[in-house]
């Protein structure tokens, strides 16, 4: 685990690193490669807090860019204010299975060669790249 810290005025990160089941009250603690400590006295709690953001495709939407419907069967739809420049679908196991060229502001997408669940759609537009979640019935 590496952590950023600041200690007195002295800014680096902090890295915990368990390599073996003997470092289980044996605490090793490294600053910036700089020093170390370990010392099998250093039993206690480790508390760590920060915030954590959330992951998901909502994050990355752009403006003007709808499609529809969804789920989908055979055709997705694909609406833009601006010019779609390209399109591919990814599953879930990240293997790309559709990529194609668009060049419009309006597009069909065929869906019929996929088999039904998730995918995940990756839109270039005016450079700019959104992803969402595509559902395939």
């Amino acid at each position: 685990i590496e952590l950023s810290v600041t200690d007195g005025g002295a800014t680096g990160s902090v890295f915990w690193v368990v390599t073996s089941s003997t470092a289980v009250g044996n605490p090793t603690a490294q600053f910036n490669a700089g020093w170390g400590i370990p010392d099998p006295l250093m039993d206690g709690v480790y508390i760590w807090s920060g915030t954590c953001d959330s992951l998901g495709v909502s994050d990355n939407a752009l403006a003007g860019f709808s499609y529809y419907p969804n789920p989908a069967t055979e055709v997705l739809s694909l609406k833009s204010a601006n010019t779609i420049e390209s399109v591919s679908l990814f599953n879930l196991l990240g293997q790309q299975v559709i990529s194609t060229e668009i060049g419009a502001t309006t597009s069909d997408i065929n869906l019929s060669s996929l088999t039904a669940g998730t995918y995940i759609m990756k839109v270039t537009v005016d450079g700019q790249t959104g992803t969402y979640k595509v559902l395939k019935n």
